[in-house]
């Protein structure tokens, strides 16, 4: 029983139909292939080993288990933050955002600068335990005028490939195992190249996990920041703030207003002086001229009156 143990799993394992010696023949291909489908009973049918039950699990059992397991470790979410800074200091920003990135545990990932240092963008990771506060922090860099948010539900793909790595596991496993036993070269060169196809597929496995667990454990924010003389006003849709904005801007206006004509009118003091001299002599020239008319017209009268 055990030889044939032996026979069905390598069949299985590796499916070699064709290779040479007694251990693998017509029978076992075939066994192998009703195995490929088989559940867990059918298998006692076909007189097979069933020392492991295991090997016959169910996709509906291997469902429940993953709809378990990530009900119990929850969403895997990506998440992917991106904001334009306007700033008239773009070298004092450039400080402030490397500061907050070391503050807060992350990295900058790439970050590209041109125009002069005009123009620089960058590419930050931070702790997603960190990345509310760093973007709460984020308002001090500059002036924001725009920014969006994204998120990525990898969940699915994540347990999926956990549950492959696994897999993969107990097979590169079960393989030694089978190599130890192995009696004929044939069945340990045919062993060898599936453990071989094994080890790379986990390999490959473990690597995009551990892609995920960065994209997932670290959030990737990415900043755009423009060096300007003078920042841009962003409309702010907040009512309050919309008429309180208002208000200071105007007063600021009329301020201004105030303050240029005090300039104008202390500045055309001489001017105003002369002007003012000219109109008071005016005045008493034609004060007096007035007077001699009618003293004039007067004396005419009087003059009339005697005779």
């Amino acid at each position: 029983m055990k030889k044939r143990y032996f026979v069905f799993l390598l069949a299985g394992m590796i499916g070699l139909s064709g290779c040479g010696g007694a251990a693998i023949g017509e029978d076992a291909a075939a066994d192998s292939a009703a195995m490929s489908g088989a559940t867990y009973e059918e298998a006692k049918d076909y007189g097979w080993d069933y020392e492991d039950e295991e090997v016959y699990e169910t996709e509906a059992d291997a469902s429940a288990d993953e709809s378990q397991e990530i009900s119990e470790y929850g969403q895997k979410l990506i998440k992917t933050y991106s904001f334009g800074i306007e700033t008239t200091d773009g070298e004092k920003t450039a400080d402030l955002i490397k500061s907050k990135v070391s503050e807060y545990g992350g990295y900058i990932e790439s970050s590209n600068i041109s125009g002069g240092g005009q123009y620089s963008y960058y590419t930050v990771r931070i702790p997603e335990e960190n990345a509310g506060d760093f973007l709460s922090d984020s308002e001090s860099f500059g002036t924001k005028i725009y920014e969006s948010e994204q998120q990525e539900d990898v969940t699915m793909d994540y347990y999926d490939t956990e549950s492959h790595i696994e897999a993969l596991k107990t097979q590169h496993e079960r393989l030694l195992e089978l190599m130890e036993e192995a009696e004929s070269i044939d069945d340990i060169v045919a062993l060898e190249e599936r453990l071989s196809d094994v080890e790379y597929e986990l390999s490959s496995y473990e690597q995009t996990l551990k892609i995920y667990d960065n994209r997932i454990n670290y959030v990737t924010i990415t900043i755009d920041v423009t060096e300007v003389e003078n920042v841009s006003v962003v409309k702010d849709d907040s009512i309050g703030k919309r008429i309180s904005k208002g208000f200071v801007t105007n007063a600021g206006i009329l301020g201004g207003v105030i303050v240029d004509l005090t300039v104008a009118l202390i500045a055309g003091l001489p001017y105003i002086a002369a002007i003012a001299v000219i109109g008071a002599i005016a005045f008493l020239v034609i004060g007096k001229i007035r007077k001699k008319r009618v003293k004039k017209g007067e004396n005419n009268e009087d003059g009339r009156g005697d005779n």
